[in-house]
């Protein structure tokens, strides 16, 4: 790298900045992560809604965790851009309805069958360690098309997740809510209560490819069929400290 005194004052505070840059990045994946609560901020958070099949999550499942009769769930795909305690961060997950932990307002536990945290190792461990969730390293990307959004994550360096949606012209509307992620057995289940609010935009689902190599456990995500679709925007979510049941 040239010396920065033989440079454009201008050019040398770029190459300064990307250097502080480079090195938040590798100190980012080696920080240790603090326990939850984690307040972070949800830059943009695609979601299709999916009926899975049902061979496919009963062997997914463990003794006692019921999915719910039409095998409903998702795929959602976002990044966190700020926060406290773990963001940012990028994460893509499938989950099912499971019976016997509904929120307050009626919705359904999640249960997460498989799903992608980082870039770093150290996000996913996290997740893992805390949640228990079935969860590796992996990034997402972004990015607008001609008339909605698309979701791409890659698992060490390969497309596995590709997720897209058409934007509804209604205006987005304000939410807020409780949603109940489970995990655990059925004689020992946890639950984690996420907090969230910001706007909720319609959309229409065009895809929510699964391309896992043969044999990855990212195969169970294939859905049997594409229901409805949504973007989150500009909200904030908590990750709370779980809670074992009796």
């Amino acid at each position: 790298m040239p010396s920065i005194r033989n440079i454009r004052p201008a050019v040398a505070a770029a190459l300064a900045l990307a250097t502080l840059a480079g090195s938040a990045a590798t100190q980012a994946q080696d920080t240790k992560i603090p326990s939850p609560p984690w307040p972070i901020h949800v830059s943009d958070y695609l979601i299709v809604g999916v009926v899975w099949n049902e061979a496919a999550i009963r062997a997914a499942l463990p003794p006692g965790i019921r999915p719910t009769a039409d095998m409903s769930g998702g795929i959602a795909i976002y990044k966190s851009d700020g926060g406290f305690g773990i963001s940012p961060y990028d994460s893509v997950y499938g989950f099912v309805n499971v019976e016997g932990f509904d929120t307050v307002q009626g919705g359904k536990g999640r249960w997460i069958l498989q799903g992608l945290y980082g870039p770093g190792e150290n996000i996913a461990a996290a997740i893992r360690a805390t949640y228990g969730y079935a969860v590796r390293a992996g990034e997402v990307a972004l990015s607008e098309t001609a008339r909605g959004r698309r979701g791409v994550a890659r698992l060490g360096g390969r497309e596995v997740v590709d997720v897209e949606v058409t934007l509804d012209a209604l205006p987005c509307n304000p939410v807020a809510g409780v949603n109940h992620y489970v995990s655990g057995t059925g004689t020992k289940p946890v639950v984690h209560q996420i907090p969230f609010h910001g706007q909720w935009c319609g959309a229409q689902p065009v895809r929510a490819d699964v391309k896992a190599p043969a044999g990855d456990p990212l195969g169970a995500l294939v859905p049997a069929k594409l229901v409805w679709a949504g973007e989150f925007r500009d909200g904030g979510i908590t990750f709370t400290k779980p809670i074992t049941r009796p």
